[in-house]
C-alpha cells in the first residue's frame, strides 16, 4: 500500500472528483444520485460495502459499473444471474488432483468463480436466480471470503464490492424472478432507483458516441445498437486515475478524519428506534413491521461520513442523514403483507417525513 500520508482530505476529494469526470467523459450521463451513490459505497469506511441498484435494462448501469473499475484500475467481474446459476457459478468448484497414473490422490484442488474479483463484481438480475445460489454471495459480502467443503476459507483482497441490480417491473408481474430474503437486503449499504435520463442528458450521450464513433473510425455497419455500444466501449480508453490501494487509503482517511458530533450519532439512535414498531408503538399504522436492522445505523454512519467527505466538509451535518437515510434504510423496511407494493415507496417517505422530524424537532 502507498504511504499512510500521501492523501490529505483535500487531495483524496480531488482524486475522486477526477474520478467521476472520467465517469463522465466515457459516455455516463445524468445519473448523478446513483453515481454519488455507488462513490460512497467505493469510498466509505469498512471493506464490505455493496449497493443495489434497481432499474430497467439499458440505463447504463453494467456501464457505470465497468468504467469505475477500470478508472481505479481494478478487477471488473459481471455475474448474470439465471435460474439456471449454480452456487460454484460464482465461488468456484473443487476437483479432485490425479497422479500421474490417473489417480486420485485424495487431494482436491480450487478453481475460484468470478466472486475473487479485486475491484467490482456485478452481480447481474440477482434476484432472479434461486435463493441456494443468491446465499452463496452472502459470506463473500460479509466476510470477505469463501468457505469450501475441502479446501478450508479463502480470503477475498480488498476493495471487494458487489453492486447488484435487479428489475423493478419483473418483481411486480412476477417475471421468473424470486423475492430477496432480509438476510440478502441486508447485505447491502444502500439501494438506489435508477431512472431513465433526461433528454439533455440523451442528446449529450449521442453526441459522445457520435464523435467517438468517428474519431476512432469503428465500421459499425450492420451491426445492431447494443453491439455498436459494445464495440465503442472496448475500444475507448479509460484513465486510470486511481488504484486499489488509493481506495483503501481514502477509505482510512475517511473514518478517522471526517468528524460526527456525539449528538447526531444520539439521532441516528433514535431514528433507529423509531423505525422499529414494539407492543406499545406501531410504525406507519402497522404498514411496517420490521424496521431498520442493526447494520442500519453503521452503514448510515459510514454513508453520511463519505458524504461529507465529498461535500468538502471535514464534520457531518443534520444534512446528511436527511439525503442518505432513505437509501440505506428502504430495503431494510419489512412491511404487512396487506400493503400492496405499488403504495410502499409512498409509505416509506411519508414514514421518514414523520421520524426525521421528531428527532430533529425535538432538538429545536
Amino acid at each position: 500500500m502507498a504511504d499512510k500520508a500521501s492523501f490529505t482530505l483535500e487531495s483524496a476529494r480531488v482524486k475522486v472528483e477526477e474520478l467521476r469526470a472520467e465517469v463522465h467523459r466515457r459516455g455516463v450521463q445524468g445519473m448523478d444520485a446513483t453515481i454519488d451513490a455507488t462513490l460512497i459505497t467505493l469510498f466509505a469506511p469498512g471493506n464490505n460495502n455493496h449497493i443495489l441498484m434497481e432499474a430497467v435494462p439499458g440505463v447504463g448501469k453494467t456501464l457505470l459499473a465497468r468504467t469505475i473499475a477500470e478508472a481505479c484500475d481494478m478487477d471488473f467481474s459481471r455475474i448474470q444471474m439465471t435460474p439456471q446459476t449454480m452456487p460454484e457459478d460464482i465461488t468456484g468448484d473443487e476437483s479432485p488432483v490425479f497422479d500421474d497414473r490417473g489417480n486420485m490422490t485424495g487431494e482436491f484442488s480450487f478453481r475460484k468463480g468470478p466472486i475473487f474479483a479485486r475491484g467490482i463484481v456485478l452481480t447481474d438480475e440477482i434476484n432472479r436466480t434461486s435463493p441456494r445460489t443468491t446465499s452463496a454471495v452472502l459470506e463473500p459480502m460479509e466476510e470477505l471470503q469463501v468457505t469450501t467443503k475441502r479446501s478450508g476459507t479463502i480470503k477475498l483482497e480488498p476493495p471487494f464490492n458487489v453492486f447488484a441490480t435487479q428489475n423493478p417491473l419483473d418483481q411486480t408481474t412476477g417475471g421468473g424472478t424470486y423475492a430477496m430474503s432480509e438476510a440478502q437486503k441486508d447485505r447491502f449499504m444502500m439501494k438506489i432507483n435508477v431512472p431513465y435520463i433526461s433528454d439533455e442528458e440523451t442528446l449529450r450521450v449521442l453526441e459522445a458516441e457520435d464523435s467517438n464513433l468517428q474519431a476512432r473510425g469503428l465500421d459499425i455497419a450492420g451491426q445492431t445498437h447494443d453491439e455498436a455500444v459494445e464495440a465503442l466501449s472496448a475500444r475507448s480508453s479509460i484513465r486510470k486515475v486511481i488504484s486499489a490501494e488509493d481506495i483503501l487509503e481514502i477509505r482510512e482517511l475517511v473514518d478517522g478524519g471526517i468528524f460526527i458530533s456525539s449528538e447526531l450519532r444520539q439521532i441516528i439512535v433514535e431514528f433507529t428506534n423509531l423505525t422499529r414498531p414494539n407492543e406499545a408503538r406501531l410504525v406507519a399504522q402497522g404498514n411496517i413491521v420490521v424496521g431498520g436492522s442493526t447494520r442500519f445505523p453503521i452503514y448510515l454512519q459510514r454513508a453520511i461520513k463519505t458524504r461529507a467527505f465529498l461535500e468538502g466538509r471535514n464534520f457531518v451535518v443534520p444534512q446528511d442523514i436527511v439525503q442518505l437515510a432513505p437509501f440505506v434504510l428502504g430495503h431494510r423496511i419489512g412491511y404487512n403483507r396487506d400493503v400492496d407494493l405499488s403504495k410502499r415507496s409512498e409509505i416509506l417517505d411519508r414514514t421518514l417525513d414523520e421520524i426525521l422530524g421528531q428527532v430533529f424537532i425535538a432538538r429545536l
